[in-house]
């Protein structure tokens, strides 16, 4: 048993833009998008207003793509380009957190538009390199 825990976390501690893999990405992406609903739902219900459950995330996520910027090699652009992504889905969720809490449906689609445009911009390269090395193209 704790060989599987030592496996999972070194899977998490490792970057991955999980680069042919769009399914994988999106995936990654919503399990960002719900730690900053968590997070930010968590603050909300101790009464800490919008302006904390989106300060916090934004120190938590910060701290975490540091961390994995810092374990992958100097100049990988992927690893930066996924961190970016990783952060605005993130706080994505926060906003997510923040506009179900204030009943507001103006900005949950805002949300919503903006998330669906994020989450094709990193589905769709994925999708077509999956393919191409699927089909020798």
């Amino acid at each position: 048993m704790v060989n599987v825990w030592a496996l999972v976390a070194s899977s998490l501690s490792s970057p991955d833009d999980q680069g042919e893999d769009w399914y994988g990405w999106i995936t990654n992406q919503l399990g960002h998008a719900m730690l900053g609903v968590t997070v930010g739902g968590l603050v909300l219900l101790l009464d800490g207003g919008w302006f904390w459950a989106f300060t916090i995330n934004t120190i938590l996520t910060g701290a975490v793509e540091t961390w994995d910027l810092l374990q992958s090699p100097r100049g990988n652009w992927p690893s930066f380009r996924d961190s970016l992504q990783d952060l605005a889905f993130w706080l994505l969720g926060a906003l997510l957190a923040i506009a179900l809490f204030n009943n507001s449906i103006a900005m949950f689609l805002t949300v919503l538009v903006l998330s669906l445009g994020l989450a094709a911009t990193g589905i769709w390269p994925r999708a077509i390199r999956a393919y191409k090395a699927a089909n020798g193209v």
